[in-house]
């Protein structure tokens, strides 16, 4: 008796699932975080220029506070719109990247909710370790821009313009250093207005210019 050794035909009918994409966002959801971005950087903006980045009074640090927590809520909801949209790419490490800016993000609102209404404890060490989160997410804000440029899945003004606004850190520190206070002042409202103002504005009205074109 001999048994054939010949393989079996391979079927043709069966096809390879392609792979899943994350789920991106509805362009409604972009417009909605745009307006929010350009309204928490407004009144950001607003309680600076008539408090400071430093307030002296008690009143000024409680407008402050919370006007800073609707900026950094926004910030917030703009690393969602770059997660979705896989606006600094597809490897892993640009979302490695995101998901590091959003844990900073998250630190810099606890410090600004412990701040604002724990008076009692803005010169403790902890609060001060916790302080830190704050520069640093505005700095992972400005490696976002410079990645968001380099790939250039964003298209137009979106993706020259979040350039633009995540130079906010690297202008308006050494601002502070050289003007002073009041000097340095002016340039971190101008540049939070025309900024991040901008860049939501954008994100409301052309919510197109961000959904990757595979998306759209």
């Amino acid at each position: 008796m001999s048994f054939s050794t010949t393989p079996p035909a391979a079927r043709t009918d069966v096809q390879e699932a392609p792979l899943r994409r994350p789920r991106t966002m509805s362009r409604t959801t972009i417009r909605q975080v745009g307006v929010g971005l350009a309204l928490g950087a407004a009144a950001w903006a607003t309680s600076v220029a008539f408090h400071g980045f430093n307030p002296e009074t008690e009143t000024g640090t409680r407008v402050t506070g919370v006007a800073g927590l609707l900026f950094q809520c926004g910030l917030l909801a703009l690393v969602h719109v770059h997660m979705a949209t896989r606006a600094t790419g597809t490897k892993k490490v640009n979302g490695w990247l995101l998901n590091v800016e959003r844990l900073l993000l998250v630190l810099a609102i606890v410090w600004t909710l412990c701040h604002t209404a724990l008076p009692s404890q803005r010169d403790a060490t902890w609060l001060a370790v916790l302080d830190f989160s704050w520069p640093l997410s505005m700095l992972g804000m400005l490696l976002i821009g410079v990645s968001i440029a380099i790939k250039g899945r964003w298209r137009g003004m979106a993706r020259a313009w979040s350039l633009v606004a995540e130079t906010w850190v690297i202008v308006t520190m050494p601002a502070l250093g050289i003007l002073g206070e009041s000097g340095g002042t002016v340039v971190g409202v101008a540049h939070l207005v025309l900024g991040y103002g901008a860049l939501g504005l954008i994100l409301a009205a052309r919510p197109d210019l961000v959904v990757a074109v595979e998306d759209r």
